[in-house]
């Protein structure tokens, strides 16, 4: 069998439940692989949560390697593309369900974890979104029709949301984005309340990047949430970003076993 490198996106997350501050949670380190049996079972094996993987869906369909170690290593999975506005939402009428079920069915037969990514981006839009006209209130209900329509199509299949993605700028401030010029920063509270209304079971997340050392913005997105909490409008998490080159639990051993 061919070398191959394992390139794991992990998304690290700063919990913000509603658990009670002075609750501690037990840190526990994976069981030890001490084999090439073990580490060929499955990369989950080594984890006592969810190890997870953005999923190409032309590769998962056309590469059966492919399609085989994302099946054998991974229990969790967020759809690389399909699930965004541009791609699942394409017309103000139209709604592109069918390559996103069909990841949705594979999960659900797998016994897979399904991270659905995105609701709200300034990214990855349709024209037709980008461009919308209408006042305030219009831009409202459209918001509120998009997140709560897909919302409620996945319903029990998918088990996590990032409800908006990359919402601030590098200095803390609120990027400019469509949402953010029709509706202001109020967009996002609107967001995780049509979501709740819509799937009240469904974790939602906040996603950025660079969280990981800027922290002029982390505090800002920090601050933003504690302010929201207070209302009484919570998330689940907060998604830390970032593109790590990691094997475990050694890159001889890794590639070994996958020669």
């Amino acid at each position: 069998m061919k070398n191959i490198t394992l390139l794991i996106l992990f998304s690290g997350i700063i919990v913000l439940c509603g658990c009670p501050s002075n609750e501690e949670t037990a840190i526990v380190s994976p069981p030890p692989i001490d084999s090439c049996t073990n580490a060929n079972e499955n990369l989950y094996y080594a984890s006592r949560f969810p190890i997870g993987t953005a999923v190409n869906y032309d590769a998962w369909k056309s590469d059966p390697e492919y399609a085989q170690l994302l099946s054998k290593h991974f229990n969790s999975v967020t759809a690389e593309n399909i699930m965004k506005p541009a791609y699942l939402h394409p017309d103000e009428n139209i709604y592109r369900w069918e390559l996103a079920d069909e990841l949705a069915e594979y999960c659900k037969n797998k016994s897979i974890r399904l991270h659905g990514h995105t609701l709200l981006w300034h990214s990855q839009l349709p024209s037709w979104m980008q461009f919308y006209q209408g006042d305030e209130a219009a831009w409202d209900a459209m918001m509120k029709n998009h997140i709560q329509t897909i919302v409620r199509h996945f319903k029990g299949k998918v088990a996590a949301w990032d409800i908006v993605n990359e919402a601030f700028e590098e200095d803390g401030s609120f990027r400019r984005s469509v949402w953010y010029v029709q509706l202001g920063e109020s967009y996002i509270e609107k967001a995780i309340l049509y979501a709740k209304e819509a799937d009240p079971n469904v974790l939602l997340f906040y996603n950025d990047y660079n969280l990981e050392f800027n922290a002029l913005k982390r505090s800002a997105i920090l601050a933003h949430f504690g302010k929201l909490r207070t209302k009484g409008i919570t998330i689940d998490g907060i998604g830390v970003q970032m593109h790590i080159f990691h094997v475990y639990p050694s890159p001889l051993m890794i590639r070994e076993c996958f020669n």
